[in-house]
């Protein structure tokens, strides 16, 4: 079933099915002009009166002059309701310093409108994790492979943890990387005001393989970098951390992707490092508020980066929602590969 989602008073509602819109607009819920409307496939958000069939059987003229709740600061809405507003732009790389405080901000805002389902996505992501995790020491165990580490604690007692074998770990890496290309998914349509649910967990499946293969060579040249000195290590996981994001979001080979984080953080790298900096604050300040803040600090920091990530994209416009609403400027407008 295809699912809706509308404007009421500035604010975004939904999803509905497209009879449930029907109903709304029979009842007046709807304003014509006023109140928006979009679902999966439409290139932007447009008014519920030229949705076709959801008032009359053919699309109603847009008034003139009227103001669309959903336009950028200064465009002009005869102009907006005139035509499809298209694509925002991609602004040049490194042409916009990424405001560390102001993403900050930004995550905290939509980590909040998007606390309950967060959570829900990351506790079924914990769940799986430990799942495969059990799975794959019973696995060692059947083979007689990996070990188990004992460790005293203070004042008598221990506590035993399995180290899994080399292909265990190896194996691992599958299904990490399955649920993480779909967690950035997730978190991507978060920071661009896009629809996220726990089914996307399991739908960048066709990406696993290239993420494994990026993850693998991000981590060899980390390692390489951090042997040459520390601050080389720190340098290159900032110039290709964004690799994974590229991945999905771009749908891009594992070089390809690579390259594009270098280009995309382009005078930035700094800032990056500061935010790394905030996340850990962040962190550490929900373990410190009772464990209780992590409900918080968590989705708030899993969320951090890809909003980074899409401002070097779309520079301010990515911390921006549409005037007068609740609706992130980019929603809609990133495309879903």
């Amino acid at each position: 079933m295809q699912t809706w989602y509308y404007s009421s008073n500035g604010e975004r509602q939904g999803p509905v099915s497209f009879e449930e819109l029907k109903v709304l607009a029979r009842r007046g819920a709807l304003d014509p002009v006023k109140d928006l409307a979009w679902t999966e496939g439409m290139q932007d958000w447009k008014p519920s009166g030229q949705v076709s069939g959801l008032f009359t059987d053919a699309p109603l003229a847009a008034a003139g002059g009227a103001f669309n709740p959903y336009a950028a600061p200064g465009t002009a809405s005869d102009d907006l309701l005139a035509r499809p507003s298209g694509d925002l732009g991609e602004i040049p790389p490194g042409s916009a310093d990424l405001p560390i405080l102001e993403v900050v901000k930004r995550g905290f805002e939509l980590s909040k409108r998007n606390l309950g389902k967060l959570l829900g996505i990351g506790l079924v992501y914990i769940l799986i994790s430990i799942v495969v995790q059990v799975g794959l020491t019973l696995l060692d165990g059947a083979l007689g492979m990996g070990r188990t580490l004992v460790q005293n604690l203070p004042g008598g007692g221990f506590v035993a943890s399995h180290q899994l074998s080399l292909l265990a770990t190896v194996i691992s890496l599958f299904p990490t990387c399955f649920l993480l290309a779909g967690f950035n998914r997730i978190a991507l349509n978060v920071a661009s005001g896009d629809v996220a649910s726990v089914g996307m967990l399991f739908g960048q499946g066709s990406k696993t393989l290239r993420m494994v293969g990026g993850l693998v060579l991000f981590y060899i040249v980390f390692i390489v970098g951090f042997i040459l000195l520390i601050v080389p290590g720190f340098y290159l996981a900032l110039r290709f951390g964004c690799f994974q994001y590229a991945i999905v979001d771009r749908n891009l080979g594992i070089i390809e992707a690579f390259k594009y984080s270098s280009e995309l953080t382009k005078n930035n790298r700094l800032n990056l490092f500061g935010l790394f900096v905030m996340i850990f604050i962040i962190m550490l300040a929900g373990a410190l508020a009772l464990v209780v803040g992590l409900f918080v600090a968590i989705p708030m920091a899993s969320i951090l980066l890809p909003l980074a990530y899409r401002f070097l994209q779309f520079g301010p416009a990515a911390l921006q929602d549409h005037a007068g609403s609740k609706v992130p400027l980019l929603s809609g407008r990133c495309p879903q590969h």
